[in-house]
């Protein structure tokens, strides 16, 4: 495959978000122990999340608390230890709770990734900035004209990708 295409599946399989849907798809963070109030709102907000989209990109999913993520990979981390570093017998534990794995035939592509090529197809200049601390602009220019979204999404990345979905949206439905 070439060098892109490489980065987006290594970028879609392997990312928090993703992981965290794995783990709630298979009910592991109800096994999670703490004692944080606004952590356990926080895994609530994104199960219910998980349940109302199931199918949803990893892109979709704005805000994955990262203790999700990080129990699949402690748990993946620990059955290798507990096998004596078998990567078979791994993998035969693992792989069930990672599929459907993502393929180049179910690779779905960075919001960022899609508006930036579909503006360089167009001819349009996009450019994505802080205008406060809590914002993230995406502006798309057009000849004289320009479409603009905003996003106040935590944490930065995430704000970049709910912003980039709301333009993609945008140009949808606009002239352009």
């Amino acid at each position: 495959l070439p060098p892109g295409t490489l980065t987006d599946l290594r970028s879609a399989a392997v990312n928090n978000k993703w992981f965290a849907r794995l783990v709630v798809r298979h009910g592991l963070h109800q096994h999670l122990q703490h004692g944080l109030v606004e952590l356990d709102c926080e895994i609530r907000k994104f199960v219910q999340n998980v349940k109302e989209k199931p199918d949803a990109s990893c892109f979709e999913d704005l805000s994955a608390p990262k203790v999700l993520g990080d129990l699949l990979e402690s748990i993946t981390g620990a059955i290798f230890v507990d096998t004596n570093f078998d990567l078979e017998r791994l993998w035969r534990v693992v792989l069930p709770l990672l599929s459907p794995l993502v393929t180049p035939a179910t690779l779905r592509f960075h919001p960022v990734h899609i508006l930036m090529e579909l503006c360089a197809r167009k001819g349009m200049k996009v450019s994505f900035f802080r205008t406060e601390a809590t914002t993230t602009e995406v502006r798309v220019t057009f000849g004289e004209e320009s479409l603009v979204e905003t996003s106040q999404e935590k944490p930065r990345k995430s704000a970049k990708i709910d912003a980039a979905l709301k333009m993609l949206a945008s140009l949808q439905t606009s002239r352009c």
